[in-house]
């Protein structure tokens, strides 16, 4: 962990991970506060030892959620040493969810407005198992956890039901005023600079603790700008130089995805420093000079290999690809807020499958739409099984609008009694004798 010393973004995820016996002294006066960013999600799990995240990140403003764990954009389970969270600094994540769970002596879960930190809402925010509300301590100042109406101006701000909000019983909930239009805000809620995000130290564009847009420059000289200026493209959240851009190393793939295959190199697109080519491109030339060239009226073709689709970060992992050598799985039990939109943009440029497409438990699909340019599965496979497959899919009404065209010897299923097991669709074998 030394190694995040002085770091002040993290362009990708950080995992810390059964850490599960360290020396009474491991994290005596460890703590990172200089960090104010992380990019993609953060994962804590089975992490002794630590009792407050806050002592080891006090302040971590923004987790911007470009990669996700399993929808998640944090995620802190199984911690049994864990007593509160309190990273009083958090203000915004901006994509993705949250998940609190199975942390045996977690307080403080429960006085947390998530709705005012995760922009896409409730729908994807599970707290569950930790220690009992009931027993944990109250907010700074507090008599009860509901708002005193008399003691105002020493309590923490509450909720619209009169809940008082608070990381841990010393810090509260920072709420911006209802002044700064949706805008971070100081401590003492002076509202900040537009271009600011997660919080500021003055009314200036260099006091920023994050940039909403862009930043440009490094250290001292750094600024938050609404759009890059001349001769410098947008990467991510940051403006660089055409030779800073072609130097940046791969990006760090989540922990679901596989990197993505014939990338070799960052590019110049029009006005962005791209990893991947956009739909409608493709990549041309070496690592030195790559660029992305418009596709032929026939459209471009992109291999890529079969795999696994269980979160709209998997998903991700296919992105631009049009013909997979391959099977492809879809099994989504949760939904991220905005699935369909995401595997449209993740899947929607899939034309052939060369082995078969399944697609199990997925209930949050209403549609199969999102695969809108599948035209062929295949079926070089050698085993002959089912090319097209769907299990326990209630919410697809309107199946029969995804035209496609199945080699011979592939069988077409609609819908499944949930009486019959799951062993049975995994084990057809048209080659068999056998009635089913």
């Amino acid at each position: 962990m030394l190694k995040l010393r002085g770091c002040r973004v993290i362009e990708g995820h950080l995992s810390i991970v059964v850490i599960e016996h360290p020396s009474p002294s491991a994290f005596d006066n460890m703590s990172f506060p200089e960090l104010r960013e992380v990019t993609g999600y953060i994962k804590i799990y089975r992490l002794m030892g630590v009792r407050n995240l806050g002592d080891l990140f006090p302040n971590l403003s923004v987790v911007r959620g470009m990669q996700l764990f399993k929808d998640y954009a944090i995620v802190v389970f199984d911690c049994e040493d864990l007593e509160s969270l309190g990273l009083r600094s958090l203000s915004k994540v901006e994509r993705g969810g949250v998940r609190i769970q199975q942390n045996d002596r977690l307080c403080y879960t429960n006085t947390i407005d998530w709705s005012r930190i995760v922009a896409d809402g409730d729908d994807n925010i599970l707290i569950r198992s930790n220690y009992d509300t009931r027993l944990c301590g109250l907010c700074p100042n507090a008599q009860s956890r509901m708002e005193d109406h008399r003691q105002q101006h020493l309590q923490c701000p509450a909720d619209t039901s009169g809940r008082l909000l608070c990381w841990d019983d010393k810090h509260c909930q920072k709420l911006c005023p209802s002044a700064c239009g949706g805008r971070a805000c100081t401590r003492n809620g002076t509202c900040c600079n537009a271009t600011c995000l997660g919080g500021c130290e003055g009314p200036l564009a260099r006091d920023c603790h994050v940039c909403a847009n862009y930043s440009l420059g490094y250290g001292e000289n750094r600024t938050c700008v609404s759009s890059c200026p001349a001769n410098t493209y947008r990467l991510s959240r940051r403006c660089v130089t055409e030779q800073e851009c072609r130097a940046m190393p791969p990006p760090q793939p989540a922990e679901s995805s596989q990197p993505a295959p014939n990338i070799r190199a960052y590019k110049i697109l029009n006005n962005t420093c791209v990893y991947m080519c956009p739909s409608g491109y493709m990549e041309v030339g070496g690592a030195r000079d790559g660029m992305c060239r418009p596709c032929r009226p026939a459209g471009c073709v992109r291999e890529c290999g079969g795999g696994r689709v269980d979160s709209v970060a998997a998903a991700e992992h296919f992105r631009g690809c049009t013909h997979l050598k391959g099977s492809l799985e879809i099994s989504l039990r949760a939904s991220a807020g905005n699935t369909m939109a995401i595997l449209e943009a993740s899947l929607g440029e899939i034309r052939e499958i060369d082995g078969s497409l399944k697609i199990t438990r997925s209930y949050p699909l209403v549609s199969l739409m999102f695969l809108k340019n599948l035209r062929r599965i295949g079926g070089h496979t050698n085993d002959n099984k089912l090319e097209k497959e769907y299990w326990e899919m209630d919410n697809l009404p309107e199946i029969e609008r995804c035209e496609l065209i199945i080699s011979l010897g592939g069988e077409e299923i609609s819908s499944e009694d949930e009486s019959d097991t799951m062993s049975r669709i995994e084990e057809i074998d048209y080659n068999s004798s056998d009635d089913d």
